[in-house]
């Protein structure tokens, strides 16, 4: 059943839905060049937050399992961490996000880490980082090479435990993170 619409105006640049169901984060750019996330009831469309101002257009964003963090991925600001509750910048990560066609970054599930797909200065050539939220220090860095399907909108995951991240183009492969 359709309740209401939540957003009338502006142009709709991604969604990332809190696992409890309960909330869910919205970047837009309601007018000219304004790129604002904000923080939505889901259940009844209520605005709770809007984030800082970014610099340029929200390519991706993610929010973690509990909710209590978001990440917001721009061409201008790169790769930022925030606090949901309060809607404060938490950390700035060092690393350049491509500038199209960008997959959403992922949080494990206890939210230690965050993964992120990057632009890299060789052609065809991607990298994926792996950095620790508390830190923000890129743990570990994995490098490959892009086919004609898949590139920056690479499918990546972690496993429940942690213990595994996956990543998806040609081929599924695991990696061993602990």
């Amino acid at each position: 059943n359709h309740v209401q619409p939540i957003m009338n105006s502006g142009i709709l640049l991604g969604v990332a839905l809190v696992l409890s169901g309960s909330l869910f984060n919205c970047a837009s750019a309601p007018s000219g060049n304004d790129q604002v996330v904000r923080l939505y009831d889901a259940t009844t469309g209520e605005r709770l937050r809007q984030f800082g101002s970014l610099a340029g257009q929200v390519l991706a964003l993610a929010s973690s399992a509990n909710g209590q963090r978001l990440v917001t991925a721009t061409a201008a600001d790169g790769l930022q961490l925030w606090d949901a509750g309060s809607g404060k910048s938490l950390q700035t990560f060092a690393w350049q996000v491509p500038g199209w066609n960008m997959g959403a970054p992922v949080f494990s599930a206890d939210g230690q880490w965050l993964a992120v797909v990057g632009a890299s200065s060789a052609i065809g050539a991607h990298e994926i980082g792996i950095f620790n939220t508390d830190t923000g220090r890129l743990k570990w860095a994995i490098r490959f090479q892009t086919d004609s399907s898949f590139g920056a909108d690479m499918p990546l995951a972690f496993s429940p435990d942690g213990k595994f991240f996956y990543t998806a183009a040609a081929r599924i492969e695991a990696w061993r993170l602990k």
